[in-house]
């Protein structure tokens, strides 16, 4: 993290900022919630198998790219 990065918006300020009029708002919000669920079973579900937990891995990369894809989109049309 770079010092100018400190006055741009956080994820978090930037998720509790949305408008809930906006459909992409509530994609962004359960998208969210999907990624805490994916790391809670990734941490809860210790006896999962390897491919198991790659492919949990891979789900998680997913979702963190869309989400980030998501919040960019969000902020150039706001």
């Amino acid at each position: 993290m770079r010092i100018s990065d400190l006055g741009r918006p956080t994820f978090l300020n930037i998720l509790t900022s949305l408008d809930p009029r906006e459909p992409l708002t509530w994609l962004i919000v359960l998208l969210a919630l999907v990624g805490v669920a994916a790391v809670i079973a990734f941490l809860a579900l210790p006896q999962l198998e390897d491919q198991q937990r790659l492919v949990l891995a891979v789900a998680l990369f997913a979702i963190i790219w869309a989400e980030t894809y998501l919040m960019q989109r969000y902020r150039r049309r706001g």
